[in-house]
């Protein structure tokens, strides 16, 4: 492990754990055009309740950090685009995790809310309101395979 590796994570380990909620959606009827109708409820994953979760979980610091970008993103967006009728909608962070660690948590979550619907193969994390700040996700690597096809078949031509 080289120097930066180890400031990096010494650095990390000096952040403050910020203080989230997994947002459970439960199904609770469904719209006449069959679309679903979900009630969110609010799970805290502070006590280390998802061991599995805790690794990927961003600090206070990483969501001061990322609020303050999508900021400066929405300043932009308003000034290259004054009508009215145009709005950025912030992002929440994404952070991708490697699928079969991800299934383990999702199994973590299950384990404490067995009614946990995940939608998407996602997990919305709130700071406690309505609106996740922070997604998790499952990775996938269809995209890093079609990469490396075509970078193979262009090393086959030369």
């Amino acid at each position: 492990m080289g120097y930066g590796c180890i400031l990096i994570t010494l650095y990390m380990e000096t952040q403050k754990p910020a203080n989230l909620y997994v947002v459970l959606p439960h199904l609770v009827g469904v719209r006449e055009d069959k679309s679903p109708v979900t009630h969110g409820q609010f799970l805290s994953i502070k006590k280390n309740r998802f061991l599995s979760m805790q690794p990927f979980l961003p600090s206070e610091e990483a969501l001061k950090v990322h609020f303050e970008a999508e900021r400066v993103r929405m300043a932009i967006f308003k000034r290259d685009h004054p009508e009215p009728d145009h709005v950025y909608i912030p992002q929440p962070l994404y952070i991708e995790i490697e699928p079969t660690t991800f299934d383990e948590i999702l199994e973590e979550v299950r384990a404490v809310e067995p009614l946990f619907n995940q939608v998407n193969n996602m997990i919305a994390l709130t700071l406690g309101g309505g609106v996740p700040c922070c997604i998790l996700s499952r990775h996938d690597n269809s995209e890093e395979m079609k990469e490396v096809s075509v970078e193979t078949e262009t090393d086959k031509t030369k």
